[in-house]
């Protein structure tokens, strides 16, 4: 988790260095109207002046929760640069599981209140039991020091299946609940990952207490949302991409059609983060929001540092395509 945190970072600085060209992702609808084809291209160049470019194809398919199959499937393809070779193909669920996770341990570890200098150590909120809630309790407690982690899921046995998983990978020291309810979830935690498929807010901005840093990560369409617009309305917002919160994050897009703010409600996107040279001091009254939503970028930088690590110890299965011509 570390280094694709690491990775991130680096990608997001090579975002604001203008060495990255990044589209918009494109959806279409599947004739069912219910679930989505996804296509996201990039190309990046890298720090020795090479590029690389990429493709991740990935179907969203919401009927397939409850189901024993993901709701997201599909695969990343990587190519080099200089002759145009594919160079992998990569499960695009195993990358998009720890990279979504890394992103928001990137903003939180710019973002949230600080563990440091004597500070009492953080609670944290998982809300939702799926892929991402394991990957986001290993990143929050890669960047920050958690003491308790809350747990809450629409279904109580699958945040029970969560805990029992997770009490074994962390030490003893930190503390594993689950919750009732998600108003239970979040009050009085310094800390909120939001990773459920919920079409209406879960969220309300009553339950939160000042100073809470939160990832918003479940919605990605413009008509779908986890937090209210009055915590919108009240907090800092910062997310992955400018342009992709402006189009598709209806987080911020609902409340911002509500007339609650504009579109300079959005602080900074994460290239710009990582640039700043000194991130300005929080309050410690003020609540801070990451919406993510996701970009090729993080695929294409993650498929390349795996493509690198099973290059240099010899993983993965390697095959001989489009082979040159005689």
């Amino acid at each position: 988790m570390d280094d694709c945190i690491n990775c991130m970072e680096d990608a997001f600085k090579a975002l604001a260095a203008g060495n990255v060209e990044l589209p918009l992702r494109n959806l279409m609808w599947l004739p069912d109207k219910k679930n989505m084809l996804g296509l996201m291209p990039t190309v990046m160049k890298m720090a020795d002046g090479e590029s690389i470019f990429g493709l991740k194809v990935l179907s969203i398919f919401n009927t397939n929760v409850g189901t024993p199959h993901h709701s997201h499937q599909g695969a990343i393809l990587l190519f080099e640069g200089r002759h145009g070779q594919m160079q992998a193909v990569v499960d695009a669920f195993s990358i998009t599981k720890i990279r979504t996770a890394a992103v928001s341990g990137l903003a939180t570890r710019i973002l949230a209140r600080s563990d440091q200098d004597g500070a009492a150590p953080l609670s944290c909120a998982i809300l939702g039991s799926g892929p991402q809630a394991e990957s986001h309790m290993l990143a929050m407690i890669a960047v920050r020091k958690i003491s308790k982690f809350v747990l809450w899921s629409r279904t109580a046995s699958n945040a029970d299946k969560l805990k029992d998983k997770m009490s074994s990978k962390f030490p003893t020291t930190v503390q594993i609940v689950v919750a009732p309810s998600v108003e239970a979830a979040v009050q009085g935690v310094d800390i909120v990952c939001a990773l459920t498929g919920s079409k209406d807010p879960i969220i309300r901005r009553g339950w939160l207490k000042p100073g809470v840093h939160i990832n918003a990560v479940g919605a990605h369409t413009p008509t779908t949302r986890e937090l209210d617009s009055q915590t919108m309305q009240d907090a800092k917002v910062y997310a992955d991409k400018r342009e992709s919160l402006l189009n598709e994050a209806g987080d911020f897009l609902i409340p911002l059609k509500e007339g609650l703010f504009d579109s300079s409600h959005l602080r900074h996107d994460l290239a710009e983060l990582v640039t700043l040279p000194v991130m300005q001091e929080r309050g410690s009254s003020e609540i801070t929001v990451f919406k993510s939503l996701g970009l090729a970028l993080e695929d294409l930088a993650s498929a390349k540092l795996i493509f690198d690590r099973c290059k240099q110890l010899g993983l993965g299965t390697w095959k001989t395509m489009c082979e040159p011509p005689t």
